[in-house]
């Protein structure tokens, strides 16, 4: 060790800091047995010299001294031996203190869960005495009783959600099976309906039938059907549609159409027989599933129909003017049905025709005399009266025509005729202009054609229903026109089928009335409530404005610039007005008080709106 010492203390050549080696700390006592046993006790080490101060802080030197392992183990014993013994009760309440505290976690969450709980009084009460370990055991519960609480607000949510879930599926299969008994529903409140006003009406009438409220219900369920056969099948109305009486009669699925050369399968069918046609659908799929989707269609009274030969067993043939069509099918009893319905359905067709032929006959004897009171038949009487007796052999009339070119093109005519009767029903104004136009060629040509005078008088009652359907069309296109609540686009349709009719000078005429009529009813709204200035600024937003949005919409509708000349009339009309409203709120003040000259330049201001556009009204304007 000596040797040690004095090489680290010579051995460091820097010597401007002095070293000051650290003492040890271990005390050996005197008394311990050395570690031989036998050996005399350690002579204590000459008193060394001080060393000359050196700088050992670039060196990193250890100090160690070596034990001999038995000498080191003898040393801790004595050296734990040396301390004094302990109280009696200090070990007790070493003990006591080491063992946790534990808090009856009930206990804490009925007391942090009363209604009297307050934080900082409770934690000063109970932590009043308490030693480090009870403060620790008492976070340990708190902390404890939170993640608890955690886990019972997790469960909770968990719960509910899962019961939130539940609820939902169940109410989507209520909805589900709701929509499912919603028609059935319906049919029944029909059915009882029904019941309940024949029951009514049989007591009113002491049990005497009437056949009339009968026949309204009968006419209410065919309604009803032809409804469901054109949700179910796409496309039936563009071959026939719901007028009063037209009804659906049978119809079966089990069939199949059949080549007419070949007779293999073409494709599935669906026959419809209803009281005037027979309607042929197919199923297709669209997507994912399939559909029913209407094909054919003829009219009763055209066709013919009857068992084809060398087509197999359940055939039938159906032949509409030179074409002949085949459908199959493998049930008896759904061959039968459609076969009976078929005939029977032909055999009622034919009595209704002539029930409307009688009802024509009356309808012709009337016609003189409602010539009286119309303007238009008034006009016409001269031919009206010589088509009176003829109008009810209409069939044998045609045929005493020798030309059959002729007799084919008035079919055109009357199926054009009805065409613009169907599209003018259904809203379809587009195809009602383009057939109106095409019928009009026709009529005209034919008229200029025919030498012969019974066709030249059916060309004129022609030319008179198509006049009618041309006055139709005209009040529902003007309508549309004068409809507020139809955007820009709508009109400017509206104006475009006038054009399309050679009536664009009344549809000018119309969007103008129309806007004017708007204007006035906006101005007509506005109220005065004591501010003359506000009053003036909302009239002069309006009017402005209005006219802006009125050029725009015209500007569109009528692009060529002889038409602007008549909007600019209009737009002075308007200016007019406003300026004459102008005077009358301000009659009561001079041209040179402050408030007129404010209310004069907010018109200005208001008008500088309609320069953008090209309209210049300040000459025209109070100034």
């Amino acid at each position: 060790m000596d040797r040690r010492l004095s090489r680290a203390n010579w051995s460091t050549k820097n010597k401007k800091q002095a070293f000051k080696p650290t003492p040890l700390t271990a005390v050996i006592p005197e008394d311990a047995p050395s570690a031989s046993g036998s050996l005399p006790p350690a002579k204590q080490p000459p008193k060394l010299k001080r060393p000359h101060k050196i700088d050992n802080s670039g060196v990193n030197r250890r100090f160690s001294v070596k034990l001999n392992p038995q000498e080191a183990i003898t040393t801790q014993r004595t050296i734990t031996t040396q301390f004094p013994p302990l109280p009696e009760s200090a070990t007790v309440k070493i003990s006591e203190a080491r063992q946790p505290t534990k808090v009856d976690s009930g206990t804490l969450l009925s007391d942090l869960s009363a209604e009297s709980y307050d934080a900082v009084p409770y934690v000063k009460g109970y932590l009043k005495d308490a030693n480090a370990t009870k403060i620790d055991q008492f976070a340990r519960d708190l902390g404890d009783l939170s993640s608890s609480n955690d886990g019972d607000v997790k469960h909770t949510i968990t719960q509910s959600f899962n019961q939130v879930l539940t609820v939902s599926r169940t109410v989507t299969e209520t909805e589900e099976v709701l929509k499912e008994l919603k028609e059935p529903v319906l049919k029944l409140n029909e059915i009882l309906t029904a019941q309940a006003e024949e029951a009514q009406e049989k007591l009113e009438n002491n049990g005497k039938a009437n056949n009339r409220r009968s026949v309204l219900l009968l006419e209410k369920k065919w309604a009803s059907n032809l409804n469901t056969l054109f949700k179910e099948v796409e496309g039936a109305q563009k071959y026939v549609s719901a007028i009063p009486g037209r009804h659906v009669v049978a119809e079966s699925k089990r069939w199949g159409e059949l080549n007419a050369i070949t007779c293999k399968p073409i494709r599935p069918a669906h026959l419809i027989v209803l009281n005037d046609h027979l309607l042929v659908a197919t199923r297709r799929r669209s997507g994912e599933r399939k559909k029913t989707v209407a094909t054919q269609c003829w009219p009763l009274r055209d066709l013919v129909f009857g068992k084809a030969p060398n087509a197999g067993e359940h055939t039938l043939s159906i032949k509409v003017n030179s074409m002949v069509f085949l459908f199959q099918t493998d049930s008896v009893s759904e061959y039968n049905k459609i076969v009976l319905h078929l005939r029977e359905a032909k055999d009622d067709l034919a009595s209704t025709l002539e029930l409307e032929r009688a009802k024509q006959k009356d309808l012709t004897d009337s016609v003189s005399r409602l010539s009286v009171s119309s303007d238009r038949l008034s006009k016409n009487s001269d031919y009206l009266h010589d088509l009176t007796t003829k109008l009810s052999h209409r069939r044998s009339r045609s045929l005493d025509i020798s030309d059959k070119t002729s007799t084919q093109n008035l079919d055109t005519v009357d199926e054009g005729l009805m065409s613009i009767e169907l599209y003018i029903g259904h809203h379809k104004y587009t195809e009602a202009v383009g057939i109106l136009n095409r019928v009009s060629d026709q009529i005209e040509r034919l008229q200029n054609q025919s030498p012969d005078d019974q066709l030249v008088l059916i060309l004129k009652l022609k030319k008179l229903k198509w006049e009618n359907l041309q006055e139709k069309l005209i009040n529902l296109l003007s309508w549309e026109i004068s409809n507020p609540l139809n955007s820009s686009r709508d009109i400017q349709e509206s104006v475009e089928l006038f054009q399309l009719l050679q009536m664009e000078e009344k549809a000018r005429d119309l969007v103008l009335e129309s806007k004017s009529k708007q204007l006035d009813k906006l101005v007509s709204q506005l109220k005065f409530e004591g501010d003359l200035k506000k009053y003036i600024l909302q009239m002069s937003l309006i009017y402005f404005t209005f006219i802006k949005n009125t050029y725009l919409l015209y500007e569109q509708c009528f692009r060529e610039t002889g038409q602007k000349i008549i909007f600019v009339g209009w737009i002075n009309e308007k200016i007019a007005s406003y300026n004459k409203l102008f005077k009358r709120q301000l009659m009561d003040y001079s041209e040179k008080s402050e408030l007129y000259r404010k209310c004069v330049k907010i018109s200005h201001t208001q008008s500088l709106n309609l320069r953008k556009i090209g309209i210049n009204v300040d000459h025209i304007l109070i100034n």
